[in-house]
Formats: structure tokens, sequence, C-alpha cells
């Protein structure tokens, strides 16, 4: 047993394979990862999960879009990602047929997460929470919420968000400079670079594979005890 523990390690540290879940992505080469999500549940309510640690301001960790339309745009699109060093997770979501609004949501949170170590974010849509009753002496009222949760600090928007029309999509994890300009119509959001480890499905209690890893390697740096230094 510990020869084959052994032999798993030693090949987790020469190429990513498929069951070894930690990547390291650099944005000067656009790399990403892609996951089907038949089989998963997100149009109604999603409930994702995934460590990254990085040091860069800018990057684009998570994204899912909708079949394009006649105007060559997704209809509705979501994504996790870095500005600035502060975590956001935004969403867009109009009516089909218009009518001079959109819908959707956008948390971040309050301080910067590119400190080079280990962060875990779960991040959410229309899960049920608890928020303080209307008045001092009265029980805590259920409300579905969306939002983030960053090493256990939650920052939501309290409310139902409208389904959203990416059933049987793909997911993007690192990004890619084409999706991440959907968010950011300046161009200056780009690819993740850093590390990611154990993305989820929490609804489904499932860990995720990628399609294809291709050659992304491990080091070192994926040993959670190992900080990255500043760039």
């Amino acid at each position: 047993m510990e020869s084959y523990i052994l032999l798993v390690s030693v090949l987790c540290l020469l190429v990513v394979q498929v069951n070894c879940r930690c990547y390291k992505l650099e944005e000067s080469q656009n790399q990403y990862l892609v996951y089907e999500s038949t089989g998963i549940d997100f149009t109604e309510s999603s409930n994702f999960q995934l460590s990254f640690k990085t040091t860069k301001d800018n990057g684009l960790l998570y994204y899912s879009e909708s079949e394009y339309r006649d105007d060559d745009a997704p209809l509705d699109y979501e994504g996790l990602y870095l500005y600035e060093g502060i975590l956001h997770y935004f969403i867009f979501n109009p009516t089909i047929y218009g009518g001079g609004f959109s819908r959707g949501a956008h948390v971040k949170t309050d301080y910067e997460v590119n400190n080079g170590t280990w962060i875990t974010v779960e991040f959410f849509r229309n899960k049920e929470g608890q928020v303080p009753g209307p008045f001092s002496d009265s029980n805590p009222v259920t409300v579905e919420q969306t939002g983030i949760i960053v090493n256990g600090d939650k920052f939501v928007f309290d409310g139902t968000i409208d389904k959203m029309d990416v059933t049987d999509q793909k997911l993007y994890i690192g990004g890619h400079v084409d999706l991440a300009v959907r968010i950011d119509k300046q161009g200056k959001l780009g690819s993740f670079d850093g590390y990611i480890d154990m993305f989820k499905d929490l609804k489904s209690n499932t860990e995720l594979d990628p399609i294809e890893p291709g050659q992304l390697f491990e080091s070192k740096e994926c040993d959670r005890n190992s900080p990255l230094p500043y760039a």
C-alpha cells in the first residue's frame, strides 16, 4: 500500500492526471480547465466550492454561460473572479425578450484575497439561509440567498434569482481571455494565474474532474502548507 501511494504521488508531481485535482494555471499560457455540467442541475440553483491561491490582482476563476442567441452573445452568464485583489461573484440574467432591464446579482468581499495562501470559497445561487426577524424578539427568517462564503466569511444577496438558462453548458475554471471580456469590457480581467484545488458540486457532494486537464503541472506550491511568494 505504501509503494502504491508513493507511485500516485510521483505521478501527480510529474503531470496532472484526472484523479489529481490540484492544478497550476499560468495566465501567460491562457490555461484553463473545462468541465461538463451534464448531470448537474444548476438551472434553478447552484452550490459550488473550490480552493485557490494566487498573488495576482486580477483573474477569472469560474465562468458559465448559456447558448448564444441571434446577436452572437450569451443570454445568461455567471462568473467568480478576482479584480484588484477583491473576490467577486457576478450573475447576469436578463429577461428572455429584454424589457429594458436586467436581473442578476453581484457580491464581493470587503478585503483582498490574493495573499498567496489557500482561499476556500463556496459560491451559490438560491440557497436557503437565515436572516434576523423583523423585530428584536423575532425568530430568524429563512430566505433564499445568492453569494459567496470565503474562509467562513459570508457575502450574500437576499432574494430569489430567476432561473439561469445554463443547463448542460460547459463550466470553465481558470477563465479564458475571450470569456473574461463578457464581465470586464475593458479587458483587464484576463485569465487566472495561480493554483486551483478541489472543485466540487456541493449539491451532489461530488468532486468534479475536468474533461481534459492537458499538460498542467503540479508543484510543491500545491502543498497547503506552502505559501506563495509575492510577485
